[in-house]
C-alpha cells in the first residue's frame, strides 16, 4: 500500500485532503476570491485522480479510499466553518455531513468484513457536485440560490444515501452489487 501513496492519482487525492486545511481558514476568514480558487483547484484534483486512475492503470485500494475521503473533508472544511458563523442551515450541514460519515463508516466496515474497499457509485458523484455546488452557493451567498439548492441537494443526499444503503446490504449479504 506503500506504493501507492507515489502513483500520479494518490498524490491528486492526497493533494485535495491537504487543500482542505486552508479552505477550512479561507472560508473561516470569509476569504472569498481565493477560498473559491482554492476549492476550484480541489475540484480539479478530483478529476485529475480519476483520469489518471483510469489512464494510467492506477486504480488501488488506497485511492479508493483516498479520493471519497478528500471529497468529505473539503465539503466539511466549508460546512463546519460556515454552521459555526451561522452562515448556513444547521440541519442542512447535519444531514450533508451525516451522508458522508455513515457511507465512510459503512465502507470501512465492509472493508474490514469482506476485505475489499467499494468503489464509488455514479449517483455519489453527482450528489457530491450538487453539494458543492450548493455549498459554494450559499458561500458565496448568492442569492435566492441557496432554498432552490438546499431542497435540491437534500433530494440527492437522500436518494443516494439510500442507494449506498442498499448496495451495502446486498454485499453484506453476499448479492451481486451491480443489481442496485
Amino acid at each position: 500500500m506503500t506504493k501507492d501513496l507515489t502513483k500520479v492519482s494518490n498524490l491528486f487525492s492526497l493533494l485535495r485532503i491537504i487543500l482542505a486545511i486552508p479552505i477550512f481558514f479561507l472560508v473561516w476568514n470569509d476569504e472569498k476570491l481565493i477560498t473559491t480558487a482554492i476549492i476550484i483547484i480541489a475540484g480539479f484534483t478530483d478529476w485529475a485522480d480519476g483520469y489518471f486512475a483510469r489512464k494510467r492503470n492506477e486504480i488501488s485500494e488506497l485511492g479508493k479510499i483516498l479520493d471519497p475521503l478528500g471529497d468529505k473533508l473539503c465539503l466539511a472544511a466549508i460546512i463546519i466553518p460556515m454552521i459555526i458563523m451561522g452562515d448556513m442551515p444547521i440541519w442542512f450541514a447535519i444531514i450533508a455531513l451525516c451522508r458522508d460519515t455513515f457511507i465512510m463508516a459503512g465502507g470501512l466496515y465492509i472493508q474490514r468484513k469482506k476485505g475489499f474497499v467499494i468503489p464509488s457509485m455514479m449517483i455519489g458523484k453527482i450528489t457530491f457536485i450538487v453539494l458543492g455546488c450548493v455549498v459554494l452557493g450559499a458561500f458565496l451567498k448568492i442569492p435566492y440560490f441557496n432554498s432552490i439548492g438546499y431542497a435540491t441537494a437534500t433530494v440527492f443526499i437522500v436518494i443516494s444515501f439510500v442507494i449506498y444503503l442498499l448496495r451495502a446490504i446486498k454485499i453484506l449479504q453476499n448479492q451481486n452489487i451491480y443489481n442496485v
